[in-house]
């Protein structure tokens, strides 16, 4: 599932016509979800506390709430299925659920895995379980890598601007 998130992305992205440092940007919070959800995980595997799930629950939470968040503007999936992460985020339950972490978690995983899983299927792409998050961050820190500058991730708007107009535009050029 993860790595097909990517795949997702990644396919969305090369026709995006929003500005590339909102694009690395974007890209950089992604990693950054995914990279927090991976590290709560490891340390819940490593010691099973409650401190350690409710961390993960709430990397989780985060990295759906970082997917809404830039789905409007980056167009990652289909309108139905942006209506389920939407959905998800006003959901009267979503603090009352934190009480239930294993459930509230269960509930988590299946909603990212279905929306995944449809918008997999819509790109013909192969379904796979949920796969190894280690291979997603690694084949997403490598899309950063080679599409993007250090300039175009860390560069402020105004700068950005002027890349932009002057035709540094490597992503659209591959």
């Amino acid at each position: 599932m993860w790595t097909n998130l990517i795949e997702i992305v990644k396919a969305r992205w090369q026709h995006t016509q929003q500005p590339r440092h909102r694009l690395a940007k974007a890209a950089i919070n992604l990693y950054g979800g995914m990279n927090n959800c991976h590290e709560a995980f490891l340390n819940y595997k490593a010691e099973q506390t409650d401190t350690n799930f409710a961390n993960f629950v709430f990397s989780i939470d985060a990295l759906i709430s970082t997917l809404q968040s830039l789905n409007p503007k980056f167009k990652i999936f289909d309108p139905e299925l942006s209506a389920q992460l939407q959905r998800y985020i006003l959901g009267e339950n979503r603090a009352a659920h934190i009480c239930q972490p294993r459930e509230y978690v269960r509930f988590q995983i299946k909603l990212l895995r279905q929306i995944v899983k449809l918008e997999s299927n819509m790109m013909d792409l192969p379904i796979e379980t949920l796969g190894d998050f280690d291979q997603a961050l690694e084949t997403l820190g490598n899309f950063i890598k080679h599409h993007f500058t250090i300039a175009e991730i860390f560069a402020a708007e105004a700068k950005m601007r002027e890349l932009t107009e002057s035709g540094a535009n490597r992503l659209h050029a591959k």
